[in-house]
């Protein structure tokens, strides 16, 4: 059996950080990092670095925060330049079984559930997206309910499915995503 959780593609930067990481773990070594939360807002933080995470198709560092005094889950590709400390740290008890963690995803990000409707076509990959329990509707479309984190990742991904893909609720996704395609059919068409 080969697992292989590296990116598709080369991503040096990516590896280089997640060695640097799993050292600073085996080690007990705080670290230091400047932070860009989803919203855009860049905070420095010293961290006392104990798991690395795969969730979905990012990593995330488990680390208890010295700046907000609790352990919190930082998204890899937020954490901008990265300083291995030489101080040392004894490990604190973590709570690290899975519901904790879905707990975390949950309570860090505002929540939106969803109804989307998916062509047939799209079957394979509504699976690979959101697992096999899917409902047929009667034209053959498959309809999903999802709960996911409302945010600029969600607008992307919700547009990755092209026109494949229609948002039945709620209404206010409905229309950001009309602003967005807009926006970029007046980029491509001009």
């Amino acid at each position: 059996m080969i697992i292989d959780l590296s990116p598709w593609g080369t991503n040096e930067q990516l590896k280089s950080k997640i060695s640097l990481l799993r050292q600073a773990i085996e080690n007990c070594r705080e670290i230091n990092f400047a932070y860009v939360d989803a919203a855009g807002i860049r905070t420095m933080r010293q961290v006392e670095p104990y798991a690395l995470l795969l969730k979905g198709q990012s990593w995330y560092l488990y680390a208890w925060c010295l700046l907000r005094q609790d352990f919190r889950l930082f998204k890899l590709i937020r954490i901008k330049n990265i300083q291995l400390t030489d101080k040392t740290y004894q490990p604190r008890e973590t709570p690290m079984e899975q519901d904790y963690f879905e707990n975390q995803w949950q309570e860090t990000a505002k929540l939106v559930e969803l109804d989307l409707v998916f062509n047939k076509e799209m079957e394979s990959i509504v699976e690979e997206c959101f697992g096999e329990d899917i409902m047929r509707q009667d034209d053959g479309r498959i309809m999903v309910k999802a709960c996911l984190p409302e945010n600029n990742w969600l607008y992307g991904y919700l547009l990755s499915f092209g026109s494949g893909m229609e948002v039945v609720n709620p209404p206010h996704i409905r229309s950001i995503l009309a602003t967005i395609a807009e926006k970029i059919n007046k980029t491509y068409s001009s």
